[in-house]
């Protein structure tokens, strides 16, 4: 996704992306209600492809891309409109294409590319601030962007689906354990190869829409999430795509039910 976005359980925020250059505009939503984009505040500075998540309070923009990839960590207060402020940096500059993801106490920035693909897992503590530390590798041979546009998450576990590792696109699922550092876990498989899905949750099930493999598909898959097994056919979306815009959910990983 080349904008990143956060939620609380009443407001939604987007943020970075192209408008056509990068900008640095975040805009906010009441997910209740109807209606266009309001404007909240801005970035420190434009880029496309960050890592974006958030708890119930408080929301995450990090890295992204725009001619060099940044290393620059930034949050706002979800409800409170206003600029983002400095968190710290991640571990390495790079950009991440969908792999942030929350629980109600971290945030995992999971692989990422340069465009050089890495398997390095970064965290942070979402109520503090400072420099995000080593939380382990993505396995498997899974490395680089692309793995879900989303927060597939329950409020102990989040999971990747899919990927890419050069030269090729994967169907691997992998999960991890918010609360324990290590390396991702095989989960089971998808469907078919996907790279680029749009991916969201519920405490429960997740989903992915779409992506490409390598041609673009509306196919649906889900897993449920605290179990292990192979992805499942949920019906398709109404239009074919990949590298969805970022979408966000009043239930999530860093929210309660």
């Amino acid at each position: 996704a080349k904008q990143g976005s956060v939620s609380s359980s009443t407001r939604g925020v987007t943020g970075t992306g192209i408008s056509p250059g990068v900008t640095t505009k975040m805009q906010y939503v009441t997910i209740s209600s109807q209606g266009g984009g309001s404007t909240f505040g801005d970035l420190s500075f434009g880029r496309q492809h960050p890592f974006a998540a958030s708890n119930s309070t408080r929301g995450i923009f990090a890295a992204g891309y725009d001619s060099i990839s940044f290393n620059v960590i930034e949050y706002i207060t979800i409800s409170t409109l206003g600029d983002s402020s400095d968190f710290g940096d991640l571990t390495l500059s790079r950009w991440g294409a969908g792999g942030g993801r929350a629980s109600s106490t971290r945030m995992l920035f999971i692989a990422g590319a340069t465009p050089s693909y890495y398997n390095v897992i970064d965290y942070v503590t979402i109520a503090s601030t400072g420099n995000a530390q080593d939380f382990g590798d993505t396995s498997g041979g899974l490395k680089g962007y692309g793995m879900g546009c989303g927060n597939v998450a329950s409020t102990t576990r989040t999971v990747t689906m899919g990927g890419y590792y050069d030269p090729a696109d994967v169907n691997t699922i992998h999960y991890l354990t918010f609360a324990t550092k290590g390396n991702s876990i095989d989960f089971g498989d998808l469907t078919a190869t996907t790279r680029g899905g749009g991916s969201t949750s519920s405490q429960t099930r997740g989903l992915l829409a779409g992506g490409r493999t390598p041609t673009q598909v509306n196919t649906i898959q889900y897993i449920t999430i605290a179990t292990t097994g192979n992805a499942t056919d949920f019906g398709d979306s109404t239009r074919i795509c990949a590298f969805n815009n970022a979408g966000l959910s009043d239930v999530h990983g860093g929210l309660g039910d």
